[in-house]
């Protein structure tokens, strides 16, 4: 996937950059995560107790983490996405590298199934976007190609249209034509071929995606 234009991401760098210095010169010598990123706006709708959860869990209890985890693609947005509008970062935007890597990491150790249904509700709805978002699209991308008869039988339980939702978010991107993206749909589309269904509603949301062509960015 490509990422977002060189001023969007000079803007989010400049910013990020500023926060840190600020966290780092309170910061005291005992809590070095003190010094990372926390946002300065909570969205109203975001549940108050979620980020608590989710940093004290972090790289300590991967069950109450993985629990605690965005369960739909509005809720991941608010916590680890960037403010465009505003240049401002989402509370969790500084950890959302470590955070979903740790979640993928931590789901290798629970019920893949379970795992399977979570992914396709938070991404059922998505859009593309650079940071969080597209590095959730990869590891997302590489959990199913481990798993792509679990993942036919979570989506035999979903309707056509949560499938279509989650296979467009999948391939979504500035560049739906990139070689990458061509390889990726090459690879997902030969694992689950023997499902008619699921690979005609694939190749139909890979195919919109390409007469799209992302003409809103």
């Amino acid at each position: 996937m490509s990422s977002l234009s060189f001023e969007t991401i000079l803007i989010r760098t400049i910013v990020i950059a500023v926060i840190a210095v600020t966290f780092s010169s309170c910061a005291s010598p005992q809590s070095p995560k003190d010094t990372r990123n926390v946002a300065q706006k909570t969205p109203a709708d975001l549940r108050p107790d979620i980020q608590t959860e989710l940093t004290e869990s972090f790289g300590q209890n991967c069950e109450q983490f993985v629990n605690s985890f965005p369960t739909d693609f509005s809720t991941f947005t608010t916590l680890y996405g960037f403010d465009d509008a505003n240049n401002v970062p989402r509370p969790l935007y500084g950890y959302y590298e470590e955070h979903i890597r740790y979640f993928f990491s931590c789901s290798k150790q629970m019920d893949s199934q379970k795992i399977l249904t979570r992914l396709v509700t938070l991404c059922s709805g998505g859009k593309w976007d650079a940071d969080a978002v597209e590095l959730l699209q990869t590891e997302t991308l590489a959990y199913i190609e481990s798993n792509p008869a679990m993942l036919l039988t979570e989506l035999s339980t979903e309707s056509n249209d949560r499938s279509a939702s989650f296979w467009y978010f999948l391939f979504d991107g500035p560049h739906p034509n990139s070689p990458e993206n061509r390889e990726n749909y090459k690879i997902i589309r030969g694992l689950i071929e023997k499902d008619k269904l699921q690979s005609r509603i694939l190749t139909a949301q890979y195919n919109r995606l390409l007469r799209e062509g992302r003409k809103d960015l």
